[in-house]
């Protein structure tokens, strides 16, 4: 996994500009705030800089397909990999061969309990029933694994917004219900804070996995040429 500081790396924009596609570059066009404008870009740019070290290509080279949901992937399905932004942080998650789903967000107050009780029924009267100190981090906490877990898939969110209290109480495996398939028994979750406010889940469609972290800089930009695409960590960027 990669974190990016969208804020402590604006010097990269101009550069990582020139390595986005067209149509990227159009998503960016509707965010009404130059600020919004610049975060989605450059968590994009990003994206491009640390795929293409791992396929020994140049970031502007890098070619995606979308699934029916949205979901990027690689024209050539060497690698999966998945990115979530909130606020100054994004985080790329890549995986050799198996499906793989990230999300991150900034923990915040002004959660609404009563929006909550509306689309999630069930998740709220498990979230009730916890200390009121508790809640908003066990909100969050099953947030991103649900969202990490939709993304993984190539669903669209509300597939699992009426099943949120199913994330609630895990530990590592994903639990189905009996008449599941043994793929589906086989999705792991980890979650993990990229930096103090934030929550954030992995989800990758296998027992366990080992997990590497790394941070992202400007000077990544470059594409580091023979780079072993079989580690999970290569290239110059900084392992933490």
């Amino acid at each position: 996994m990669w974190r990016v500081d969208l804020n402590g790396n604006v010097r990269a924009f101009p550069a990582l500009l020139q390595t986005l596609a067209p149509h990227e570059l159009a998503k960016a066009s509707p965010l009404r705030l130059e600020r919004d404008r610049e975060r989605y870009l450059l968590a994009h740019g990003a994206v491009r800089s640390i795929v293409a070290r791992y396929l020994d290509t140049a970031p502007g080279e890098v070619t995606f397909r979308y699934g029916a949901q949205g979901k990027p992937e690689l024209a050539r399905g060497l690698l999966h990999f998945s990115m979530s932004r909130s606020h100054d942080l994004a985080v790329v998650a890549i995986g050799r061969s198996d499906p793989i789903g990230v999300d991150i967000e900034r923990v915040r107050d002004e959660v609404d309990a009563e929006v909550i009780r509306c689309f999630a029924p069930r998740a709220w009267h498990v979230l009730r029933g916890l200390p009121r100190a508790s809640q908003r981090a066990a909100f969050f906490r099953a947030w991103t694994r649900m969202e990490a877990y939709a993304k993984a898939r190539g669903e669209g969110l509300e597939a699992s917004l009426d099943a949120l209290e199913r994330f609630l109480d895990l530990h590592n495996v994903l639990q189905f219900p009996r008449h599941a398939t043994s793929t589906e028994r086989g999705w792991w979750l980890h979650d993990f804070s990229p930096e103090t406010g934030y929550a954030g889940a992995l989800a990758v469609a296998r027992a366990d996995c080992a997990i590497r972290y790394w941070r992202w800089s400007a000077e990544d930009i470059v594409s580091v040429k023979h780079c072993d695409s079989s580690s999970v960590g290569c290239g110059s960027g900084t392992q933490v």
